[in-house]
């Protein structure tokens, strides 16, 4: 066999009293999930659908900038959030709509351009689109009576109070949620996806306002790349969870064998659809059969692996060595992932199959060459039984396509089978051959914090290009600390700071990367370790340092030229240039020395210049000489 071995081993059975004494359960306890059965996820693209008329009576949102501003001048600070921190978020909040909304860039995805009526542009509200709104956890569970439910996460970035629609309200989660770490009770908030809830979510927000879901279409087909129709309609409103809302629903008899969920606006108009899932067909009798949550994953995510066992042909006490042969370069076992039975719940829980067994519980050793056997030594389950065995994870180590199978020997030992009580040993229909595709190239599924700050970079431009780059301007930009020092010997030394408002990182041009800077410094008083963060000059890295950023955004510094004049305020003229080095510096403001050889009595000064040569702001004058 080519590939690696993934050995998971269930003893189920007599053990004598000292060795079940001495052996302990392990894998820790289970994330709360489904259960899968003979189902699993086979992506496809598809042409748009036949909707079906939703339930709800919503009509498609509208409303123009300024009423949109005027709400979020209106909203009040909420319970237990600083009111400076709330005033500072809806400032950039405001600042990033009047970006995105008076420059001709639409929100991320729609790739159109705001409606324009009269002198004001009118926001339409549109259905969630692009990768960061796919639904891409759908998952079916098998009822066991010809039925199956769908169960997904609703998703619509920007809508951090899930009330369906992307709009000023979605600021108020945001601000209660500040600083925290994204985790299962709040990610949703976390726009960007940068693990972290602050300033930077603001950006997905604005590029996502008025983005509406009413709800979702449940749409099935005959093949993967056939026809999907519409068969049922589910409402936001029957999302439930503590967390981000999950929707579900049941399918009926006979419904087509491949299906998927797409977000719907109030007008009815279709989202980005989810991947579709393909309801397998059930095993034959007596299988041993893998079940994947999903069958195509991007690299860096993980899948579960439930194994089941299909209408035993022969009664079951001891499940012996189950060995899968996988290809571990591209799928890798996730430690203490494995679990008897089906998905969630305690190891001690008889679930699953072992849920047939009428001792009181089970006992369990190890992970995945542990065992597990019956605390009673007289169980066993009846033929004609069927259920989770066990389940595990795997993570996707890298691009490629995986292949599955169950192995029966390696020519010196049996594997995958089960014995009764009375030692008869039984092999199951072990013919499964699994397809695992792993996309390394795949479009990500959030959006980083460097793309989402791009887009609120580039929304200050007139057009979705990129802003042409421009030297620093602007008194701000003034260098003030300019010295000359005379060395004795005929020489001078001239010393300046690096002066670039918004250039964080200091490696010439303020552009997207030095938004981690600020979340990096948040709330840390300016001193001489980070003062050039403290692009408003308030002491303090802050909210408004980011907006400073904007402002400035693309301004590049490649150098400085240095320049003389026999008087202070005028007939410059330039003695040498001083390139920036452009390698980041984070501990310092970063510093020029610079030194003039036999120096004409007179004035210098120095002046930023851009990539093209175009001039900046000129530094104070300072004089040499008498």
């Amino acid at each position: 066999m080519t590939g690696k071995y993934l050995r998971v081993i269930i003893r189920v059975g007599i053990i004598v009293p000292l060795l079940a004494g001495i052996l302990s359960c392990g894998g820790g306890r289970k994330a709360p999930s489904l259960s899968s059965d003979w189902t699993t996820g086979v992506p496809a693209r598809h042409s748009p659908a036949p909707l079906l008329s939703p339930t709800t009576n919503n009509e498609q949102p509208t409303t123009t900038l300024s009423e949109a501003l005027a709400d979020l001048d209106a909203l009040p600070t909420p319970a237990g959030v600083d009111e400076s921190l709330f005033s500072a978020l809806k400032s950039a909040l405001r600042e990033a709509l009047q970006n995105t909304w008076t420059t001709g860039v639409p929100p991320v995805g729609t790739g159109e351009t705001p409606v324009v009526q009269g002198e004001e542009k009118k926001l339409v509200s549109k259905p969630p689109t692009g990768e960061a709104n796919r639904v891409d956890d759908l998952e079916i569970t098998d009822l066991h009576d010809g039925t199956y439910t769908l169960t997904w996460s609703y998703r619509n970035t920007g809508d951090y109070n899930q009330d369906g629609i992307v709009n000023v309200m979605d600021i108020t989660p945001l601000a209660v949620h500040f600083n925290e770490s994204a985790d299962e009770t709040n990610e949703w908030i976390d726009g960007n996806g940068d693990s972290v809830i602050n300033i930077a979510d603001i950006t997905p927000l604005a590029a996502n306002f008025f983005t509406d879901c009413a709800g979702y279409s449940v749409q099935a087909a005959d093949a993967a790349d056939g026809t999907f129709n519409g068969i049922a309609l589910e409402s936001l409103n029957d999302a439930s969870g503590e967390g981000r809302l999950i929707l579900s629903f049941d399918l009926p008899p006979g419904a087509p064998r491949f299906v998927r969920v797409v977000p719907l606006d109030g007008e009815e108009v279709e989202g980005t659809a989810s991947d579709v899932l393909h309801v397998l067909d059930p095993p034959p009798p007596n299988a041993i059969w893998m079940v994947p949550s999903r069958t195509t994953i991007e690299q860096g995510q993980t899948l579960t692996i439930t194994v089941y066992a299909n209408e035993l042909a022969n009664p079951l006490r001891l499940l012996d060595t189950v060995w899968i042969d996988i290809d571990s370069d591209i799928l890798s076992y996730v430690e203490d992932s494995w679990n008897a039975g089906t998905r969630g719940g305690e190891w001690s829980e008889k679930d699953g199959i072992w849920s047939l067994f009428t001792s009181e519980g089970l006992l369990c050793a190890g992970s995945v060459s542990g065992g597990v056997w019956p605390v009673s030594p007289s169980n066993e389950i009846p033929p004609g039984s069927s259920g989770a065995l066990y389940n595990f994870q795997l993570e996707a180590a890298a691009g490629g396509t995986a292949n599955l199978s169950f192995a029966r020997t390696d020519g010196r030992y049996d594997y995958t089978f089960y014995t009764d009580i009375a030692g008869n040993k039984y092999y199951f229909e072990d013919s499964q051959q699994l397809v695992i595709t792993v996309l390394s190239g795949h479009e990500a599924s959030s959006v980083n914090t460097e793309s989402m700050t791009s887009e609120a970079l580039e929304a200050k431009t007139a057009s979705a290009s990129k802003q042409a780059s421009g030297p620093p301007v602007g008194p701000e930009n003034a260098v003030y600390d300019l010295e000359i020092t005379d060395n004795g010997d005929g020489t001078c030394t001239l010393s300046w700071s690096y002066t670039n408002v918004g250039d964080y990182n200091q490696d010439g041009i303020v552009n997207p990367a030095d938004a981690a800077r600020v979340a990096l410094h948040y709330q840390e008083p300016a001193n001489e370790s980070n003062d050039w963060i403290d692009g408003n000059g308030d002491s303090i890295v802050g909210i408004i340092d980011y907006l400073v950023m904007v402002n400035n955004a693309y301004a590049e510094c490649v150098g400085y030229s240095v320049q003389f004049s026999e008087s202070e305020f005028g007939g410059y003229a330039e003695v040498m240039s001083v390139p920036l080095d452009r390698t980041w510096e984070l501990n310092a403001r970063k510093r020029f020395n610079v030194q003039l050889s036999s120096p004409d009595p007179g004035f210098y000064r120095v002046v930023p210049f851009d990539g093209s040569g175009s001039m900046g702001e000129p530094s104070v004058a300072v004089s040499c000489g008498s």
